[in-house]
């Protein structure tokens, strides 16, 4: 969350279009949104000892640990969309083709939920969301200002053990056909994330007709620059 900040902080500095960077936890930890405040949600982190930690981005907590995480940073009057809600659909589109390349068919959600009643990101679906057979699997958040925006993504690799202890109101995560979420496990149980990265990148390039300049393959980031 740190580096994300930082990277949108000082992304002015970079001799670049955008940043695109992929990653997981090593731990089971939980994020809160930028201006969420759940007082009993953090009382039960520490008593599970669970490391908390707050996105620079809205929305409500994650529970990450089983999840792979990507990245990007941009101009906030690039290609990429001059609003919120028109960045958002351009990002979407990319993962929706990654993932159509695996066999998933996921998309937009059609109808949405206030997300603030839930303390789960994944418990409720948004306009920044992807969902398939009406379960959410990819849930994004976003900050921006005139200048530059970060987006933040999360796609559920497997649902975590510790998910109905930290969120117990959230449904039954035992039975996948009454959870709010899904998870690529339910879909496609041999994916690794090292393949998905893979595929999003690719979809990235292709999709936004972007070159990738340099890479850092120890943490799986980019920056690129439009064709």
């Amino acid at each position: 969350m740190a580096r994300d900040r930082t990277l949108y902080t000082h992304f002015s500095e970079f001799n670049c279009d955008g940043l695109l960077r992929f990653f997981t936890w090593e731990r089971p930890t939980l994020s809160l949104g930028r201006f969420q405040t759940d007082p009993d949600l953090e009382k039960r982190c520490a008593e599970l000892a669970l490391p908390v930690v707050r996105r620079p981005t809205g929305g409500q907590a994650i529970l990450h640990g089983s999840d792979l995480c990507w990245s990007v940073i941009s101009h906030a009057q690039g290609p990429l969309g001059k609003d919120l809600q028109a960045t958002y659909q351009q990002l979407s589109r990319v993962a929706i083709k990654a993932l159509a390349q695996l066999g998933l068919s996921l998309q937009m959600p059609e109808k949405h939920q206030d997300y603030r009643k839930q303390a789960s990101c994944f418990a409720s679906l948004t306009p920044a969301d992807l969902e398939i057979a009406g379960q959410k699997l990819i849930g994004s958040a976003q900050m921006r200002n005139r200048r530059v925006f970060l987006q933040q993504s999360s796609l559920s690799l497997s649902i975590p053990a510790l998910l109905p202890r930290v969120f117990p109101d959230s449904p039954d995560s035992s039975n996948s056909q009454t959870r709010s979420q899904t998870c690529l496990a339910d879909w496609l149980p041999e994916i690794s994330a090292e393949v998905l990265i893979s595929h999003l990148s690719q979809a990235f390039a292709v999709e936004l007709n972007l070159e990738f300049e340099s890479a850092d393959a120890l943490v799986a980031a980019y920056s690129w620059a439009y064709s």
